[in-house]
């Protein structure tokens, strides 16, 4: 399940923990990052060698859209396994998924893509676990606990 973001709208900090999923980088985190968001756009990262890397490969992409928010999301499947980095990382029931970049996805299915405006080049997935999340100020998930049972 994911939701774009009203564009410039995001708000806050997202913390990897190592053992997280740095989709990206097709493997799972060896340090904490820490990323504040304001209006939409990473501000800031910090950390250790993997903050490093992704400030990089950010900065790599060449425009400021790599650094907006693409989109958030949840995982929903029991059977997902979190040791295989992929799509069971972004599945994997009670995990949260936030994308950084690139938010103009098409696709020919009805009620398919993102509807986003941001074209950049960059595009980064990272899932993690153990976290919380909320959107619009109501707790979404709380230590891979659903806390709106619709959503789970």
């Amino acid at each position: 399940m994911a939701c774009a973001p009203l564009e410039d709208s995001a708000e806050g900090v997202y913390v990897i923990e190592p053992g997280d999923v740095l989709l990206g980088f097709w493997r799972h985190a060896q340090s904490r990052v820490v990323l504040t968001l304001e209006g939409g756009r990473i501000t800031k990262i910090e950390g250790g060698p993997d903050a490093y890397l992704l400030q990089a490969h950010l900065e790599r992409a060449g425009d400021e859209g790599a650094f907006r928010l693409s989109h958030a999301g949840w995982g929903t499947d029991h059977r997902a396994d979190w040791g295989h980095v992929g799509m069971d990382s972004e599945s994997l029931y009670g995990t949260v998924l936030v994308a950084i970049g690139r938010n103009v996805f098409d696709a020919p299915a009805p009620y398919r893509g993102l509807g986003g405006s941001n074209d950049s080049v960059a595009h980064f997935d990272i899932c993690c676990r153990n976290t919380s999340l909320y959107l619009d100020g109501e707790l979404i998930i709380q230590n891979e606990k659903f806390m709106v049972d619709a959503l789970g």
